[in-house]
């Protein structure tokens, strides 16, 4: 119902978003294709040991880091989320 405007759109979607808004973005997929939207889920990861190398050249923080928890355990937890 974009009038036109628009022929392809992308969403993006990662861990600072909660782990609500994975399945309220697989609802959304599911009801543009019940709608006939053509719509791909690209699901895009690395080795832990590139991701941990990434956060250090940045030296930012992941997103769910918090009282302690390592970079690592971080990882884990949103791998875990996103399966």
């Amino acid at each position: 119902s974009s009038d036109g405007r628009y022929d392809r759109v992308a969403l993006v979607s990662d861990i600072r978003g909660g782990s609500d808004s994975f399945s309220e973005l697989l609802d959304v997929i599911e009801k543009l294709k019940s709608e006939g939207t053509t719509c791909r889920l690209l699901y895009l990861s690395a080795n832990v040991e590139t991701i941990i190398k990434r956060y250090k050249e940045t030296r930012r923080t992941h997103p769910l880091m918090e009282d302690g928890i390592s970079l690592e355990q971080a990882i884990g937890m949103e791998r875990e989320i996103a399966e």
